[in-house]
């Protein structure tokens, strides 16, 4: 019962009044085992850490449940823990976990029959493709995503699905059809009680596409909504969108953007930071101000260069040649800190099952690890990965750009 009070009270965008009922709810779980029975009451609490920023607390937690769930089988929590910490793990900047996670949530709800952790799965999944500009297989995840939630008529699917597709077409700068799917999230939201501003973010995406097709009162509209929301919840992550979005219509745009980023300061999001500086860059060109504007677009390129963000890079990038900057592109295929450790543990021979056992990861992880590696050193099987590390060590120095 309070579980259900906190939870609800997060999704009418109360969230101060809800962390009485779910620390409550949380010390009283303490006591219960969250492989059981009573795993849907861990996993409530979980997707609150999301909608109040405890996002590493979400993130750390999950991992922890998933840990014991791998060791006693426990399938059924498994993937439902999976989402909570792949959806963390994305807003955090910490895509690879987020697509590690993802993927491995994917195969046990499909060996498990999870048809809604499925769908959720596929909508992370998409909404990671989107960012990284990888069109084809996010809405190929969409598809799925939108036949189950259709097919088991799951409203809150449905809203994280026409959310997402319209994320994918703000990613390739489609502010029509972006508009086409948000408005749809908008529809469906109307008259529901939902006020929770960050869980499912489909405003902000909204008002930057009616901005980027020159409709700034249809977006002025839709921030009416978010800024009652906002100041409600009290929260930096929706206060920073707000901000954001202030200054893509206001005419103190300065002031506005400052604000995102000091949010931004109270609760890090790599990723909404780089959106900031690349709306602020945008702002600041429009203006003529273009040293200043290419200052804040190189910031945003970094941002997005150093998340894998391909799609935004490339706006940011299309932006900062048109102010008057030249880039001569880099690609960089560097192995990350984790991959070094796969790629090591493999040249000193040791099994898939070893490396997760000594990473404290989980097989299908190392998996996934293991397809990154081949593809940034352009290796096609272990054997090839060997006689590579054994002629000269990944990794490299740090590539050089010039703007």
């Amino acid at each position: 019962m309070l579980a259900t009070r906190g939870w609800t009270l997060v999704l009418r965008g109360r969230p101060g009044s809800a962390r009485g009922a779910l620390r409550e709810t949380e010390r009283l779980a303490s006591q219960l085992d969250p492989l059981g029975p009573n795993w849907v009451w861990w996993h409530l609490l979980l997707r609150a850490r999301i909608a109040t920023g405890e996002l590493e607390e979400a993130r750390t937690q999950g991992l922890a449940v998933c840990a014991r769930a791998r060791e006693t089988g426990a399938l059924a929590t498994l993937g439902g823990a999976l989402v909570v910490a792949a959806d963390a793990a994305y807003r955090l900047g910490e895509w690879t976990l987020a697509e590690a996670a993802t993927a491995e949530a994917l195969q046990v709800a499909a060996d498990t029959g999870q048809h809604i952790v499925h769908g959720y799965a596929q909508t992370f999944r998409a909404r990671l493709a989107a960012a990284r500009g990888e069109e084809a297989q996010s809405r190929q995840a969409l598809a799925t995503a939108l036949g189950i939630a259709q097919a088991e008529a799951i409203s809150s699917g449905l809203k994280f699905v026409h959310g997402t597709l319209g994320f994918l077409e703000l990613s390739l700068d489609h502010p029509g059809a972006a508009i086409t799917e948000l408005a749809e999230v908008e529809r469906l939201v109307d008259g529901s009680g939902h006020e929770e501003p960050t869980l499912v973010p489909w405003a902000a995406d909204l008002a930057e596409a009616f901005v980027r097709a020159g409709r700034c009162d249809d977006a002025r509209r839709v921030l009416e909504p978010l800024e009652r929301q906002a100041v409600a919840s009290g929260g930096a992550v929706a206060g920073a969108a707000l901000a954001r979005c202030r200054g893509l219509v206001d005419d103190d745009f300065d002031a506005r953007f400052a604000a995102a980023l000091a949010c931004d300061d109270r609760r890090p999001m790599p990723f909404e930071r780089s959106r900031t500086l690349l709306a602020h860059g945008r702002r600041l060109h429009r203006a003529r101000r273009r040293a200043e504007a290419r200052e804040r677009l190189r910031a945003a390129l970094r941002g997005f260069e150093a998340l894998g963000a391909r799609a935004w890079a490339a706006q940011a990038t299309h932006e900062l040649r048109a102010a008057g900057a030249r880039r001569r592109a880099v690609r960089d295929d560097r192995l990350t800190p984790q991959e070094l450790r796969v790629a090591g543990a493999v040249r000193r021979g040791a099994s898939n099952r070893e490396i997760a056992a000594e990473l404290f990861l989980s097989p299908k992880t190392i998996e996934f690890h293991l397809r990154q590696i081949y593809r940034k050193l352009g290796v096609g099987s272990r054997a090839q990965l060997v006689a590579t590390l054994a002629r000269e060590p990944p990794g490299g120095p740090e590539p050089t750009r010039r703007q």
